[in-house]
């Protein structure tokens, strides 16, 4: 159970999480599901997700750590900052 949320804290729909972090809304799904996998809990609304603003940090988190990882052809593993950090988990 989640105590970290306002009573009267604004929701946002994937739709405008999407928006506002600048990534599809099939990847804020995916980054929720990730998140999930992780222990991280959402307000749900049957098996759709609500986000809060903490959530989106979360979003926008797991998109700033993607950028840095290794795509094929652009850097060798073991040699940038997809050896640091939160990465691992994604």
């Amino acid at each position: 159970m989640r105590h970290d949320i306002q009573q009267n804290e604004r929701a946002f729909s994937t739709k405008e999480v999407a928006e506002d972090v600048g990534i599809a809304t099939t990847t804020v799904r995916r980054y929720g599901q990730i998140l999930e996998r992780n222990g991280y809990e959402f307000f749900k609304d049957g098996d759709r997700r609500i986000f809060v603003k903490s959530d989106v940090e979360a979003i926008r988190a797991i998109k700033s750590d993607k950028r840095n990882l290794p795509h094929p052809g652009r850097s060798s593993p073991g040699s940038g900052p997809e050896t640091k950090g939160n990465a691992a988990w994604l």
